[in-house]
């Protein structure tokens, strides 16, 4: 059984503020790349059950996992090293808590790989009200037949202790720094990355978003400028526009590219 709360979007630069700048972690943090693929039957049945199941790479282990419906925070969860796809689902077979339903698809030969992700995890121990919680910031992709989507989120799982304390846990740091609660998962987010579903998307011109936040920045004084004698428009960044755009958006302008030459 898994108990956690999942915080997103949490952009890498809040993910470090927020790293460095709490007393509750214990020990060092620990960094290391997970690539996984996810598993179901043509016809998406899994799915239909409420669970997902995949094998991921996590440093130098193979890990298969299979995930169940949620119920609040809490959902089943079960994990094994066992070698190769059928031997995994067999030994999660075994597991108590499993519906029979979701144990036939799995030993039923008829699944194929749904969709990818591959994501840099950063995780550390907390220690909050007396309970191990184990917290984890996740940057990468999801991405399902050619479709891709960005991983930037946090993660609070109780390792041992109260619910109540990882809730607890979870209200202070969205209170202090702003961060949501989602439900989402990597799962959910693929299910949605469908032709049918980019087909209700608007196509947008990156540049014309470019375009669009700096006349944002503009607006709000961050972003001043000139017409030089040649006719060109010259803009400056004020003192308040460099730290209110690092601190929002991360934007690091010590790159050699931010600047003029």
């Amino acid at each position: 059984m898994e108990i956690e709360i999942k915080l997103a979007p949490v952009l890498p630069h809040e993910a470090a503020a927020f790293f460095e700048g709490e007393s509750f972690f214990e020990g060092s943090a620990e960094t290391v790349r997970m690539k996984a693929t996810y598993y179901d039957t043509p016809e998406h049945a899994l799915k239909a059950l409420g669970f997902s199941f995949r094998e991921r790479l996590e440093g130098e282990r193979v890990v298969y996992c299979l995930k169940g419906p949620r119920r609040g925070n809490s959902r089943f969860e079960e994990e094994t090293q066992a070698g190769g796809i059928s031997a995994a689902a067999e030994e999660l077979c075994k597991r108590e808590g499993l519906p029979l339903e979701a144990a036939a698809l799995l030993l039923s030969g008829n699944l194929i790989p749904v969709f990818r992700t591959d994501f840099v995890r950063k995780r550390r121990n907390a220690r909050y009200l007396g309970s191990l919680i184990e917290i984890s910031f996740d940057k990468g992709e999801v991405e399902r037949e050619g479709k891709r989507a960005a991983i930037s989120e946090l993660e609070l799982e109780l390792k041992r202790g109260e619910e109540g304390d990882l809730c607890a846990m979870s209200d202070y740091i969205r209170g202090k720094y702003g961060f949501k609660a989602t439900r989402g998962t990597k799962a959910s987010r693929a299910e949605r990355m469908t032709d049918e579903e980019f087909s209700k998307m608007q196509e947008v011109n990156p540049f014309f978003i470019g375009s669009e936040m700096l006349n944002y920045c503009i607006n709000c004084g961050w972003v001043q400028y000139e017409l030089s004698d040649d006719g060109r428009l010259r803009y400056f960044l004020t003192p308040e526009g460099k730290a209110e755009m690092e601190k929002r958006f991360g934007i690091n302008f010590k790159k050699p590219c931010a600047k003029v030459k």
